[in-house]
């Protein structure tokens, strides 16, 4: 089973949420993903750019030292539009469940991905 973990809050390396996203016996992938928002990063100065990246790769790595060795990590980093950017993911990474962070967000991208052949959970 291929798990996608969207960076949207920033609150991902809470103990809770990556405790809940490791279970399940049939879970072999866990795809990161951190995307940046371009209304986020522009017209901003340069370093609050490279902070908010510098967030979601700390997640990132955060939730890969705390994953089991039998599961594998994919890190990946995006810039653009957070439901697009999922859905593509989802589309061409094979993905069975999507894990987000409880928020405004999610579930504006659960809404809106409501008809892709999913599995979306919110913690």
């Amino acid at each position: 089973m291929k798990r996608l973990i969207p960076i949207l809050t920033g609150k991902e390396d809470e103990e809770e949420f990556i405790e809940k996203i490791m279970k399940g016996e049939t879970l072999k992938q866990l795809i990161l993903l951190n995307i940046v928002k371009r209304e986020e990063v522009e017209d901003v100065p340069a370093g609050y750019a490279g902070s908010r990246i510098k967030k979601g790769e700390d997640i990132m790595e955060k939730i890969k030292k705390k994953t089991p060795s039998e599961i594998e990590v994919e890190e990946n980093m995006e810039w653009g539009d957070p439901i697009d950017k999922i859905k593509a993911v989802t589309k061409i990474k094979d993905i069975d469940q999507i894990y987000m962070k409880k928020s405004k967000e999610a579930n504006n991208v659960k809404k809106a991905l409501r008809n892709l052949n999913v599995d979306i959970n919110m913690i």
